[in-house]
């Protein structure tokens, strides 16, 4: 009987690391195609943005700085909302 489980247990070990190998790799994958994708995205849009603008370099610096305030406005509710998540839920306990 011993030889049994040990013979199961191995053989659910090899296709639980088999999954998790294929899982690792389907995430890798996905990451850099949202990476590649994202990057270019958004490079292209404030580039078409301050071109937009044209010769008016006071609106361009009033663009930018709403941009900042909106961009750590942002940052900082994801970062709290974040916190508190993890807060709550407590991810890895247990």
């Amino acid at each position: 009987m011993d030889c049994r489980r040990d013979v199961r247990r191995r053989c659910d070990w090899d296709c639980l690391s088999c999954v998790r190998g294929f899982a690792a790799a389907i995430s890798t994958a996905f990451i850099r195609i949202i990476k590649s994708i994202i990057v270019p995205l958004i490079f292209g849009t404030l580039v078409v943005g301050i071109a937009g603008h044209g010769d008016d370099m006071k609106r361009v610096g009033r663009l930018a700085l709403k941009s900042i305030v909106y961009f750590e406005i942002v940052t900082t509710l994801a970062l709290f909302i974040g916190l508190l998540a993890v807060n709550i839920l407590k991810p890895g306990v247990g």
